[in-house]
């Protein structure tokens, strides 16, 4: 199964981000204030297209590097 790590920055770390649409492999981790760790399915699609819909929840997100096995 293709997966895709993520870093997603909230707008307002107060309030919980929305995944309607992205299939999350794990629980998302907070990396820091504002700032979440999350590895979907996919290429990362879905969360991209979700990030661009919902300029109010998600501030600006940086697709990370495949790891090495």
């Amino acid at each position: 199964m293709l997966t895709t790590k993520f870093r997603v920055w909230l707008q307002d770390p107060r309030i919980p981000p929305v995944w309607t649409g992205v299939k999350l492999v794990d629980l998302p981790e907070y990396v820091e204030a504002g700032c979440i760790e999350v590895t979907v399915e996919g290429n990362g699609h879905n969360l991209r297209r979700l990030i661009a819909k919902r300029p109010d929840i998600f501030a600006a997100y940086l697709q990370m590097p495949p790891e090495e096995p």
